[in-house]
């Protein structure tokens, strides 16, 4: 496994981050669109007004079982790269990696928080990368999948 495909794998972490505030966001506007709108309970013909009421219930429901699913998938993964970061020994090594792909820091950050050169942040990057196993990842990913 190239370090690319390492790199790929570790910014999961990120991208279902975002991937989960986006359909909280989606959840919550039906939500609200949902609590707008009121039925009404008279005997004079309406508009279908409870038509929408289900519509947005239903969309509710069906966002919040996508929401949870990706929620418990999104966890799993984000533990599993928690712990593949954890089992490098340096701890320099540690924290830069968490930096980078657990806060989405950009290297110029990292290298000014960890008080390195920008280009010393990125051989620390690369041999971070080399300790990660490929065995890691592979369990890592298996474990994902069984799910």
């Amino acid at each position: 496994m190239e370090n690319k495909e390492k790199i790929n794998y570790l910014k999961q972490y990120r991208s279902l981050s975002m991937e989960i505030d986006q359909i909280t966001k989606e959840l919550q506007r039906w939500q609200d669109l949902a609590t707008r709108i009121s039925p009404s309970y008279s005997d004079m013909p309406h508009g279908g007004g409870s038509d929408k009421v289900q519509t947005a219930a239903v969309e509710v429901a069906e966002l919040t079982d996508k929401l949870n699913r990706k929620l418990h998938q999104a966890i799993m993964v984000q533990e599993n790269i928690k712990k593949l970061l954890e089992s490098l020994d340096d701890i320099k090594l540690r924290q830069l990696m968490s930096y980078r792909y657990i806060n989405g820091m950009r290297w110029e950050e990292i290298a000014v928080r960890m008080d390195f050169n920008y280009r010393w942040v990125l051989r620390l990057h690369r041999k971070a990368l080399n300790q990660i196993s490929e065995q890691a990842i592979e369990s890592h990913i298996k474990t994902v999948i069984q799910l």
